[in-house]
């Protein structure tokens, strides 16, 4: 039997909830969320709902989360041909939907907002990893993309609870976390002001949302690449022609396709992998 995935589908109001119904309504293997406003955005899911809702879940292989207007932003796989292949190929532990591969622009971001990263070395070192661990080449998947086995998530929660009780009392990590942030975002200034009070950002969701890369280095991570390989999208990877994002227009003049370096995992597949991230910079360059 094909293995058995939900993937909740995360909404803010009533409105956004809407709009995901009539996306992915059809879908058997979507579930819907609304999410409230917290300073934990998406991860408000590996903090409560997850584990409160934990019997929905617990029976399945995969679990996962993806935002209401994903569509917007990326391809997704077919899931069902996606489940398939994870039922035959079940050394997979992990299943990001978004990977962004480039180097250079991953530095950038780096520049733009660089408590991000003194943060997690910050909480690494307080979780007893190795000095530097967060400076290792990683399979990079942000934002709330991806799925794992059941069990994975269930182990995920509770590490990324042990990362928030760390986060919440460590006096230097809480220097750093609440400085200005440089991001631009759709939310309102009356709805960020509820959530952080102030009308800018902290570093809190770009912190929380780069952990699970980092935890997940150990496990087996299915790269969009091999899903590509495999026929698990509607299109090649020389047809994929990915929406564009305005947000990112300013750095269209950066060339951030060269000095590819990440070794994923000695995955053989650098050709393609390159092809990929042409395809996935043009996204985030060019919307």
């Amino acid at each position: 039997m094909p293995a058995k995935i939900i993937i909740y589908i995360l909404s803010y109001n009533t409105e956004t909830y809407n709009i995901s119904r009539s996306i992915y309504g059809q879908y058997k293997w979507a579930r819907f969320v609304i999410l409230p406003p917290t300073i934990l955005f998406e991860n408000y899911m590996y903090d409560e709902w997850l584990i409160n809702n934990y019997d929905e879940w617990k029976d399945c292989d995969f679990v996962g989360t993806l935002a209401w207007k994903a569509i917007k932003k990326i391809k997704l796989p077919d899931i069902d041909k996606l489940a398939d292949f994870l039922e035959k190929n079940n050394n997979f532990d992990i299943v990001p939907f978004y990977v962004i591969d480039d180097r250079e622009y991953l530095d950038y971001v780096d520049i733009r907002q660089p408590n991000n990263k003194i943060i997690l070395n910050i909480l690494f070192n307080e979780l007893k990893y190795p000095k530097d661990y967060i400076k290792n080449n990683f399979i990079e998947f942000y934002c709330n993309y991806w799925i794992a086995k059941s069990n994975i998530m269930l182990e995920y929660i509770n590490f990324f609870k042990k990362c928030k009780t760390i986060i919440n009392t460590n006096e230097e990590v809480q220097k750093y976390i609440w400085a200005y942030i440089e991001y631009r975002s759709e939310v309102e200034e009356d709805v960020l002001n509820k959530i952080f009070g102030k009308k800018s950002y902290s570093s809190h969701p770009f912190v929380y949302e780069r952990i699970p890369y980092l935890y997940f280095n150990k496990y087996n991570i299915l790269h969009p690449v091999i899903s590509y390989e495999n026929g698990l999208y509607n299109e090649t990877l020389e047809d994929y022609k990915p929406p564009k994002w305005p947000f990112f227009a300013i750095w269209q003049s950066f060339n951030f396709y060269n000095n590819f370096s990440s070794d994923f995992k000695k995955i053989n597949i650098n050709h393609k992998i390159k092809s990929f991230k042409e395809t996935e910079m043009r996204k985030i360059l060019f919307l």
